[in-house]
């Protein structure tokens, strides 16, 4: 890994980002109170939030790739994309973005105007997640809930709870109505979101979960933790099938590449990239288990025709003399 450049701007320590779904603009925010908006292929920032009262811990865009070319008047009244925050002054904001006739150009840096704002929670907020549809933005807490909330408005959808300790993220799947959340109580759990219940639980961290991802078609999850592990679970069987020792120190970043490689960030000051050997492994296994297959059959052959020393040598390596020794 190498860095392709540095976008300078923030005054003071980045705490989140997120890339817009066509993978044009970039959103940050951080202790300086602000989120700022960054053309990629120009490393220029395009676009400045201010607002929040407090360091601004969390930052979400738009999921649907078309809202970015919608401008105008119908963007600002909340037709086109936009981007959310959340801050430690509790309160959730809601940006719309002007559209990418605005956000391609590099000359100039807009000032963003919150359309909707909101206190959100009691205690400090942690997450911010936006649904595939963008109908829907959730919010993770240190009150130990998760929030859905309306895009459109900001009403309340419902609360989550369930948790005893604070979320520390929320993540929507692409293919079912339902939301993953980790928490400091250690474990994953699975929500509805017609009904806000909770469906599964999962349990295996050592300490704090701080990330989770739904893995490919939504069948599985990835969470990490302060205990510098990476685990994979099957939604259904509720089993954890694989845990990674990945990090010397807690695991605050993990995502993965439309590709499907995974990417986790640590406290070690360490990026790891991890490749899914899933289906190199099913293709080893299979190529054993005809190789196997075709030993057992020439042993077979050697022994009808009675070629014992050929057989012998054949069934040492398939770990079963016994079967000359009939």
């Amino acid at each position: 890994l190498s860095p392709r450049g540095i976008l300078d701007g923030h005054t003071a320590i980045v705490l989140s980002l997120d890339a817009s779904p066509c993978g044009r603009y970039l959103a940050t925010a951080g202790k300086d109170k602000t989120m700022r908006i960054w053309n990629v292929p120009s490393r220029t920032c395009v676009a400045l939030a201010t607002g929040h009262t407090e360091a601004v811990g969390s930052v979400a865009l738009s999921n649907k790739i078309g809202c970015y070319d919608v401008g105008g008047k119908s963007a600002e009244n909340g037709a086109g994309a936009f981007a959310v925050t959340a801050s430690k002054d509790r309160t959730l904001k809601i940006w719309p973005l002007p559209g990418s006739a605005v956000l391609d150009r590099s000359d100039e840096e807009i000032t963003l105007q919150a359309r909707l704002s909101i206190r959100a929670h009691e205690k400090d907020i942690n997450i911010v997640s936006v649904a595939p549809n963008d109908s829907l933005v959730a919010t993770g807490s240190q009150d130990k809930t998760v929030k859905l909330w309306r895009s459109s408005d900001l009403a309340l959808h419902g609360t989550l709870k369930g948790h005893k300790r604070g979320v520390w993220d929320c993540q929507f799947s692409q293919h079912d109505r339902v939301l993953a959340t980790g928490s400091g109580d250690r474990t994953v759990k699975l929500w509805s979101i017609a009904d806000c219940s909770c469906v599964r639980t999962f349990q295996g961290h050592m300490s704090s979960v701080l990330r989770v991802r739904f893995l490919g078609t939504g069948l599985q999850l990835l969470s990490s933790g302060s205990d510098g592990l990476i685990k994979l679970w099957t939604i259904r069987t509720n089993e954890c099938e694989s845990t990674i020792d990945a990090h010397d120190d807690k695991i605050w970043a993990l995502d993965l590449s439309q590709a499907g490689t995974l990417f986790s960030g640590g406290a070690d000051s360490k990026i790891a990239v991890w490749r899914d050997t899933t289906k190199e492994k099913d293709d080893e296994k299979r190529e054993a288990e005809e190789k196997n297959i075709l030993m057992e059959q020439t042993l077979s052959n050697h022994l009808r025709h009675k070629r014992y020393e050929q057989a012998l040598d054949l069934a040492l390596e398939l770990d079963k003399p016994h079967q000359v020794l009939k």
